[in-house]
């Protein structure tokens, strides 16, 4: 008889798990959010989605595009979601999101931007590895921008930033868990790519400077490549001329950074000396043929080569410096990733200083220096 009703009870098990789950919904009633835009209109929150129309993609039915926006508005992005989901038969899914954009107005308020984040930070529907974009248009306006690409605007910033294709691009993007991290050890400082939306393509502008958790300043294009030395990231290029041979224009292309921080506490006051060594690896990629042979032959000799490491290096650490300078006296927020390394080099003043760092990087005497070697000279070379 026991036996009889242990077979029993496993049968049951069996056939109740054989039955699914009672309350699922079914892929074609979700509405997956591949992209999220925060404006802040009037007194609302305006939160913008971009979801793919999956009957149409699928070739299951329906009508209209593949892929559509929606909006929603509350005081808070939980409530906007909880609207959304009263107004549509696709119940709200962010399993597959891939960026988030902060319109210019949302920029603007600190409450806003603390209220977002902290939710975003507790929430367990918003995965950490989510990109953070910011825009000098509404957030809006570049989820419905409709790019040179067959793609939702949302995938097409992604695939930008994302892979090995994405080249130098890949360098400045920022996930939500960078970004919570850096607003933490800065009191609300940080850093994200800027998006614009010219002649039907989205293109990245720069980089919006976050202080006290709202704008404070943008980095231009031309102030991110000595941006990157610094930070020991990406590539680029620097030109210099060499009177001397007729005035060429050499182009050195940076392959490998290789950064080294030191830090030390000022014995004489309070404060911090910062000292950034960058290790630089490239290649000369461009100069201006001469048209005597043997004057090119001595161009590459190797005196001539250690010439050239010299004048690189002078304006190459004229750049960096008088950046670091910037934005220690008008930015005023850690954007180059130096708590970072204080706190895995230097735990015990990290530990000292944390609750101050503002103040001591605005005050700190950084100085970088720059080593750059040349490989190579061509593949003829």
């Amino acid at each position: 008889m026991k036996r009889i009703k242990i077979k029993g009870l496993i049968a049951c098990i069996i056939s109740l798990s054989l039955c699914g789950c009672w309350d699922k919904i079914e892929i074609n009633d979700r509405g997956f959010a591949i992209g999220i835009g925060l404006d802040k209109i009037g007194e609302q929150l305006q939160v913008t989605y971009t979801i793919p129309n999956l009957p149409v993609i699928t070739g299951q039915g329906g009508s209209g595009e593949q892929k559509f926006v929606k909006i929603s508005e509350g005081k808070t992005i939980h409530e906007a979601n909880k609207r959304f989901n009263l107004m549509s038969s696709n119940k709200l899914t962010f399993d597959h999101t891939k960026i988030i954009i902060l319109g210019k107005g949302f920029l603007q308020d600190e409450v806003e931007m603390r209220k977002a984040l902290d939710y975003l930070s507790r929430s367990p529907d918003y995965a950490l590895s989510l990109l953070v974009f910011t825009t000098d248009k509404t957030a809006q306006e570049i989820l419905e921008a409709k790019p040179n690409s067959d793609e939702p605007s949302s995938m097409f910033i992604d695939s930008m930033f994302s892979g090995t294709e994405a080249e130098e691009l890949n360098d400045y993007k920022t996930t939500l868990l960078d970004f919570l991290i850096s607003l933490i050890d800065t009191k609300g400082g940080g850093s994200l790519p800027l998006l614009s939306y010219k002649d039907k393509e989205i293109r990245m502008e720069g980089i919006t400077v976050i202080k006290d958790y709202i704008e404070c300043c943008t980095l231009s294009l031309e102030q991110l490549i000595p941006y990157n030395w610094i930070r020991g990231s990406g590539g680029g290029k620097k030109t210099i001329k060499k009177e001397e041979y007729i005035g060429k224009n050499i182009t050195y292309q940076i392959s490998q950074i290789r950064r080294n921080v030191e830090f030390k506490k000022s014995e004489t006051k309070q404060g911090l000396d910062i000292n950034i060594l960058l290790e630089m690896e490239g290649d000369i990629i461009e100069h201006e043929l001469s048209k005597d042979k043997n004057e090119d032959e001595d161009f590459f000799d190797e005196k001539s080569i250690k010439e050239m490491e010299k004048e690189l290096k002078d304006g190459m650490e004229e750049e960096v410096n008088m950046l670091v300078k910037f934005i220690q006296a008008e930015v005023g927020v850690d954007v180059l990733d130096l708590s970072k390394d204080l706190k895995i080099k230097e735990g015990k003043l990290w530990e000292e200083i944390k609750d101050n760092w503002v103040e001591y990087f605005a005050s700190a005497n950084i100085h970088v220096e720059i080593v750059p070697n040349i490989r190579r000279i061509g593949m003829t070379k």
